[in-house]
């Protein structure tokens, strides 16, 4: 597939250690493919690595045998994706990334507080430390499923897990303990 991208015509689309790129033809002036974004490579071709949009829109023309990125074809691409992120709600012009911010690490912190407080009133309110140690799963289950890149959510997430596994183990430990104590006593019925 061949690939005319603004003023550089001819360039061959091919994947390139996993990523989608066009690679330059012999003989374009590197002024030129400098101002697109074209880098060196060590064999001496020039390589543009496509975004996710540029790619799509290369995808979308896999059937054509020229595909051309000119100012029209930026303007659809980036009118598309902006009315699609207007669709969704999601911010225009100033992408934020999911991973961080104040919303996980403010949801995982109150997540993190109701494992303690479940811990500490074990003994003394039972039944509201079942129900806090249930609210700090259902937010960090939250958190997960809504911000999957968030450390602090993976974290508690472990923690979690962990804090169910040796429940678990000392549970059963308990229960041989007062098994082995009721068959050592003797007691006749």
């Amino acid at each position: 597939m061949t690939v005319d991208y603004y003023e550089i015509k001819g360039c061959a689309f091919d994947m390139y250690c996993g990523r989608p790129a066009i690679f330059a033809p012999v003989g374009t002036a590197a002024d030129i493919m400098a101002n697109y974004g074209f880098s060196l490579m060590n064999d001496g071709r020039y390589v543009h690595f496509l975004d996710q949009q540029e790619y799509y829109h290369v995808m979308m023309q896999s059937g054509c045998e020229r595909v051309v990125f000119d100012y029209s074809t930026w303007v659809n691409i980036s009118s598309f994706y902006s009315a699609r992120r207007y669709e969704l709600g999601l911010p225009v012009a100033n992408y934020q990334d999911r991973s961080a911010g104040t919303t996980p690490n403010m949801l995982c912190g109150i997540s993190l507080g109701l494992f303690c407080f479940s811990v500490v009133s074990v003994f003394f309110i039972p039944y509201f430390s079942l129900a806090a140690f249930i609210a700090a799963i259902v937010l960090m289950i939250i958190v997960r499923a809504s911000y999957p890149k968030n450390t602090f959510g993976l974290v508690l997430m472990i923690l979690y897990i962990a804090v169910v596994a040796i429940s678990f183990i000392a549970g059963i430990l308990l229960l041989a303990a007062c098994y082995q104590m009721l068959k050592e006593c003797n007691i006749p019925c």
